[in-house]
């Protein structure tokens, strides 16, 4: 056709929308002429749905000052079939969010769920975890097949307090089923990034606490009483650390072994805000008293822990304390007789 003749095109069926040409005419949605002696023209065709987009264009041409009959694009005589378009997308989430105890393995789920519509295959799935990937004790993902809904397990731990965030970028590549198709596939990325159906990356958090009693030694009279300090720290896995337990929590103490009895009692809780209570024994006889503690119902960001003075390591370079001995003694007493000569 000679230059400048003009092709109207319209959509006639699916989602889309026709741009970038002469404008709109009546009866379609977009036209374009024709550049040059090629006989051809472009406009775009943009979608934000999944779906089948079928497109039909028209012209009229004039040969030697005759004008002949409208012609489409309806597979009669020598004009082709309807343009038709695919469009596909694809969509990443990882879960669940997580708070456990220090060196307690947790297991992300990657999901992948590739959309397309009948006459598209989905050829190929790769998943890449991403973020604080140094948690990584295991996972499959290099192991995952094809399908509508890829899954894979990312499996994290930690022997410190602190937190780690996984995230995943997928790439999925589709397939045109009809033969000839130009371009025959394409791929999409999606990382996990909110949006969209995107997930947020997933977070997992280990928490920790210790306990210790001091003094770690003392000596005392029978009869008397001695305080023994217990203090409880917790890590909440927040980067703040260990802290002073919270007021109310608990604190139970046993004899281990050796002479006497606890003052009002073998728990106390914190109070005052600094980790401590107080607990205090005493004994009618001599020798070595032996007391450790536990901590009891302690709860941390809903996760129980239970800790002991057993000299334990709860994690690097943090130790549990040991129990503490308490030695009692008697008091002597001599007399002195003198006798007076004469």
């Amino acid at each position: 056709a000679a230059a400048g003749t003009l092709c109207e095109l319209r959509i006639l069926s699916g989602p889309g929308v026709l741009s970038g040409g002469e404008g709109a005419t009546t009866g379609f949605d977009e036209s374009c002429l024709t550049v040059g002696t090629t006989g051809e023209c472009e406009v775009d065709l943009t979608a934000t749905d999944v779906g089948q987009t079928v497109v039909e264009a028209c012209t009229t041409v004039t040969v030697l000052g005759v004008t002949l009959p409208e012609e489409c694009t309806d597979d009669t005589g020598d004009n082709s079939e309807e343009a038709e378009k695919f469009w596909v997308d694809a969509s990443v989430a990882i879960d669940p969010d997580g708070v456990n105890e220090v060196g307690t393995p947790h297991d992300f789920t990657i999901t992948v769920t590739p959309d397309a519509p009948a006459g598209v295959t989905v050829t190929s799935v790769s998943i890449t975890p991403t973020g604080d990937t140094g948690s990584i004790t295991a996972e499959d993902c290099d192991e995952a097949g094809v399908g509508t809904a890829l899954t894979c397990t990312v499996t994290v731990n930690s022997g410190s307090s602190g937190s780690a965030s996984i995230g995943a970028t997928v790439t999925v590549v589709f397939s045109d089923d009809t033969a000839g198709a130009n371009p025959q596939t394409a791929s999409v990325t999606r990382s996990t990034n909110g949006t969209g159906s995107n997930s947020d990356p997933a977070t997992k958090v280990w928490v920790n606490a210790r306990i210790f009693l001091t003094p770690p030694t003392s000596t005392n009279f029978i009869h008397d009483t001695h305080d023994i300090t217990c203090t409880i720290q917790i890590n909440k896995g927040d980067g703040g650390g260990f802290v002073n337990a919270p007021n109310g929590t608990t604190c139970a103490a046993a004899i281990d072994s050796g002479p006497g009895s606890f003052v009002g009692g073998s728990t106390c809780n914190v109070d005052g805000g600094d980790g401590n209570c107080i607990i205090t024994i005493t004994s009618p006889d001599t020798g070595t008293t032996t007391v450790s503690a536990c901590t009891s119902g302690l709860v941390v960001e809903t996760v129980p822990l239970l800790r002991c003075t057993d000299g334990a390591e709860v994690e690097t370079g943090v130790f549990n304390g040991n129990p503490v001995t308490k030695t009692w003694i008697a008091a002597a007493v001599t007399f002195t007789k003198t006798f007076e000569v004469g």
